[in-house]
């Protein structure tokens, strides 16, 4: 009986073991298809990210080439000599400050979003500073030619002059034409004038404009970046609590489990104290008994031989 009551506890405890490792696998599973399902989503936003701000950088980068050629073109630099107000204002548009090289180097899609908000702005800039640029040496040449009085010289000029023009129209059209098209008002220019300082001020005030909507977009794009990933990151926290709560579950499993096995060896251990025990004195019980029983027999035999001799 003890043997068939142990053959159903061990069969018993072996199914709730099986049970048991048919809970691990599938929660390793789980997990394992949850996050490979994370990572791929993850790596598909940061290669979708990098991709563009790598085409916006690309831009950048061919608008800074333009540039370093249009600085350095002589009809440019030698307008840039002029001691009137706009070649000192030529020569302070070549001799700007380069916005700073934009690199696609960030760890997450927001991140990128901004770097490549960054690359836009430097090349709204560079188109930007070729227009004026264009707009002042074309003024210049146009002065320059309208000043000749002779009528020799001034088609001379005015053929100068065009191939000039189109010299100018030539190395200032590759920057400004990689510029992303932004709808904005036209620029009304007055040939043969230098800006005035109110004219200026509005050139810095529409500049700080530029910047500002450039940041307010990057802003919004971080602003709509985030709010994605805080969507995310409340998925992940929910599947978070999901594993804890069958990890937690497995736990609680595990040490039930456990306390069976240990009462079940307890109870074991006493049925064998007590198999011990009663065996003992069955024992001893037996002996008593058959040493009585051979005391009364020697005694009446000895009695009954003593009886007949005597």
């Amino acid at each position: 009986m003890l043997e068939n009551i142990s053959e159903a506890t061990n069969n018993g405890h072996k199914k709730k073991m099986i049970i048991l490792i048919a809970g691990v696998i599938v929660l390793a599973l789980v997990l394992g298809v949850g996050g490979i399902c994370w990572s791929i989503q993850h790596s598909s936003r940061m290669k979708e990210a990098r991709k563009q701000c790598e085409i916006k950088v690309a831009q950048v980068s061919k608008a800074s080439q333009s540039w370093k050629k249009l600085t350095k073109n002589s009809l440019l630099i030698s307008f840039a000599q002029d001691n009137s107000e706009n070649g000192k204002l030529l020569a302070k548009l070549l001799k700007q400050r380069l916005p700073e090289t934009v690199v696609c180097n960030a760890n997450s899609p927001e991140e990128l979003g901004s770097q490549g908000a960054q690359a836009i702005a430097a090349t709204q800039w560079y188109s930007d500073n070729a227009q004026r640029i264009r707009g002042v040496t074309s003024a210049m040449i146009d002065k320059l030619s309208a000043a000749s009085t002779d009528t020799t010289a001034n088609a001379q000029e005015k053929q100068k002059a065009e191939e000039s023009q189109k010299e100018l129209q030539k190395i200032t059209a590759p920057v400004i034409r990689i510029a992303p098209k932004v709808k904005r008002k036209p620029n009304i220019i007055i040939q043969n004038i230098p800006p005035t300082q109110e004219e200026k001020v509005q050139a810095d005030n529409a500049m700080q404009k530029k910047i500002e909507e450039a940041k307010r977009q990057a802003d919004e794009q971080a602003a709509k970046a985030k709010a994605k990933a805080k969507s995310d990151a409340e998925k992940r926290r929910l599947e978070l609590e999901r594993r804890k709560r069958i990890r937690d579950a497995y736990e609680n499993l595990q040490k039930q489990l456990e306390e069976q096995a240990r009462k079940q060896a307890e109870e074991e251990k006493k049925n064998q104290q007590g198999n011990q025990q009663g065996n003992q004195q069955g024992n001893q019980q037996g002996n008593q008994q058959g040493n009585q029983q051979g005391n009364q027999q020697g005694n009446q035999q000895g009695n009954q031989q003593g009886n007949q001799q005597g």
